[in-house]
């Protein structure tokens, strides 16, 4: 697959999104993020390697360093049943992320995800998104949200020590005029400290 280029008009940086190797995979399952954002630390599972390597999962590089990766299709989702009806309209192609933990909180973000759209539309044909984001995650939120993302609902899956909420969002970038659901909004403009 020859990469993709994208240059993000406000700060001139192009990324570069292909194939992801499995040196990409291993680089990316050892990236170790600050609290309050461990909970995406993989310590190097070799099962989260193998996910990268055999799913739909893109490199992102700049100048051949990498500093990224997305993921579409079933592996962005979060699979709980009580997420199963967020799911349910074909017509979004599910789009996850990640960013390399140096480069998180330093102004990347929106030109980083305006990348990887921009990849699925010329490359997959995609033309509508919906993502899920850790509800506590207010600082990539807010990234989703400048972009144009709306809210449509938010589920809460179980874990092993305690319970997540998550967040689905959607993007329509035909339809500028597109209405946040009003049943479904998020503020995180006073819940963000971090």
């Amino acid at each position: 697959m020859d990469p993709y280029s994208y240059t993000d008009s406000r700060t001139g940086i192009t990324y570069e999104i292909g194939a992801i190797s499995e040196l990409d995979a291993v680089a990316i399952a050892d990236w170790e993020y600050e609290p309050p954002y461990t909970m995406y630390n993989l310590g190097g599972s070799p099962l989260a390697i193998l996910e990268f390597l055999t799913g739909p999962y893109y490199s992102v590089k700049c100048e051949g360093v990498l500093v990224g990766f997305f993921c579409f299709g079933s592996a962005a989702r979060v699979k709980h049943q009580n997420s199963e009806y967020l799911y349910r309209d074909s017509t979004y192609l599910d789009v996850g992320l990640g960013l390399h933990p140096k480069l998180c909180g330093q102004g990347y973000g929106l030109g980083f995800l305006e990348g990887g759209l921009r990849f699925a539309q010329d490359r997959m044909g995609a033309a509508r998104f919906r993502l899920t984001a850790v509800s506590d995650n207010f600082r990539a939120i807010k990234v989703y949200l400048r972009a144009g993302f709306k809210v449509l609902g938010s589920f809460e899956r179980p874990g092993r020590t305690h319970s997540m909420e998550f967040v689905v969002m959607v993007y329509d970038p035909r339809r500028k005029d597109a209405v946040q659901p009003p049943a479904a909004r998020f503020d995180c403009s006073e819940k963000d400290r971090r």
